[in-house]
């Protein structure tokens, strides 16, 4: 079921409170937000009417970065999951960028409010 807004940010929430002594990255670049690493969430996302699954590697309140097999281009609106969420929650995002890793693809997303 894909999530409603409340829901999102309750799931974002609840990702991001597994990193209260966690580290950031110092680098913030064009982001509003820190990032929380490492976060290696075993991850599913919705994309084209495929289900395919990736790795997180950070989480912040406004998006995420997973690495995937998958090329997405900049701009989709995908959906993810934790696979291990008990919840059958279906959070929307939107691809900002997608780089060519050794056998994957580097991605970062952020998440879609309707703010």
């Amino acid at each position: 079921m894909l999530a409603t807004e409340s829901q999102t940010r309750e799931k974002v929430i609840e990702w991001l409170g597994d990193f209260l002594d966690a580290e950031t990255t110092p680098y913030l670049g064009k982001r509003d937000e820190p990032r929380f690493y490492p976060w290696s969430a075993a991850l599913e996302l919705k994309c084209d009417g495929r289900v395919v699954v990736a790795r997180g590697t950070n989480v912040s309140s406004s998006g995420v970065g997973f690495v995937c097999k998958l090329e997405i281009p900049p701009r989709s609106i995908v959906e993810i999951r934790c696979i291990d969420d008990e919840e059958d929650l279906w959070i929307p995002i939107r691809i900002q960028h997608s780089t060519q890793s050794v056998g994957s693809f580097k991605v970062g997303a952020k998440f879609l409010f309707d703010d």
